[in-house]
């Protein structure tokens, strides 16, 4: 930058051409230790840190690890290139916040509604029955808060309210054995509905918890 200043000043002494200092200002600011195209898709390059960032700047095997910085850019824009980063690092984080979403809703308190339908008529004495015989499954269930059985006699419909810890624990818990197990207990295929939790208001307990 000291150069491109004694450029323009020559330029302001008539001693060289404006057109032609401004044209070697560009080209020394250019060439300034921003690092440019070094991780660019390259034809044959290994897929590795050094090579290669997708359309988010995220590094291709490498999620998580983003490039920000002029590295990324497919060739050397020839101009003082900061603009561009800061433009580039823009659109990189807005990508990294918006990849961050489900992971971050995932950590909130998670309900799962499930539905189903019985083959025939079922007593409501005997759902009771089969209800208290899994009781003790489910209050040894891991990140299990809450689960409510309900059941709707004159069609014959069950609906059971679960609250997790978070939708990763209530995906792990309604896996393929638990769908067979259901079916085979039931006779029914159940209707799962995945959906955050947002807040609880617990009377009992005098609190209200916010996810």
């Amino acid at each position: 930058m000291v150069v491109g200043r004694r450029i323009v000043s020559a330029a302001g002494n008539g001693r060289i051409s404006v057109a032609l200092a401004r044209w070697w200002t560009i080209r020394l600011a250019g060439a300034t230790a921003n690092r440019e195209s070094d991780s660019r898709p390259r034809e044959g390059a290994a897929r590795t840190v050094g090579h290669r960032s997708d359309g988010s700047g995220q590094v291709h095997d490498h999620p998580g690890l983003y490039v920000a910085d002029a590295s990324a850019f497919p060739q050397p824009v020839g101009v003082p290139p900061s603009l561009s980063i800061a433009t580039w690092g823009s659109h990189v984080a807005e990508r990294m916040v918006r990849s961050n979403r489900p992971a971050e809703r995932s950590n909130f308190m998670h309900t799962v509604l499930v539905k189903y339908v019985l083959p025939g008529p079922v007593p409501r004495e005997k759902m009771m029955e089969g209800f208290r015989e899994v009781e003790g499954r489910f209050r040894a269930t891991p990140k299990l808060i809450r689960k409510y059985f309900s059941y709707d006699e004159g069609n014959h419909t069950g609906h059971s309210v679960y609250l997790w810890e978070s939708e990763a624990d209530a995906r792990a818990f309604f896996n393929d054995q638990f769908l067979t197990h259901f079916k085979a207990k039931f006779g029914a295929d159940p209707e799962l509905f995945y959906v955050d939790t947002l807040m609880v208001i617990d009377n009992e307990a005098g609190k209200t918890t916010a996810g």
